[in-house]
């Protein structure tokens, strides 16, 4: 069940995917400079917020640069900033 307006379920993890895929080549082509340049930047630590004012919260972060963020990981972080995520630590203030 699915309660949240920005949270999604998906019956399997394939589904899950193929609706990322889908989401991923829609929203890149229309990302703004300063997504672009957070992308795009593999070598500084970049600092971000974004307001949800219809749900009274705003998320900020960090983001490491790439070769910090790779250690431990179990998935390539140059990749998914090629897709267009950023990999860090994100906290929310309501």
């Amino acid at each position: 069940m699915n309660d949240h307006p920005h949270v999604q379920s998906f019956g399997s993890m394939d589904e899950m995917m193929a609706t990322m895929a889908a989401a991923e080549d829609e929203a890149n082509p229309h990302l703004t400079p300063g997504q672009i340049r957070m992308r795009d930047d593999i070598v500084s630590t970049t600092y971000w917020a974004q307001a949800l004012p219809d749900i009274d919260v705003v998320i900020y972060g960090r983001t490491p640069p790439v070769a910090e963020t790779q250690k431990g990981a179990d998935f390539d972080v140059a990749d998914n900033r090629e897709r267009g995520y950023l990999t860090g630590t994100a906290f929310s203030v309501d």
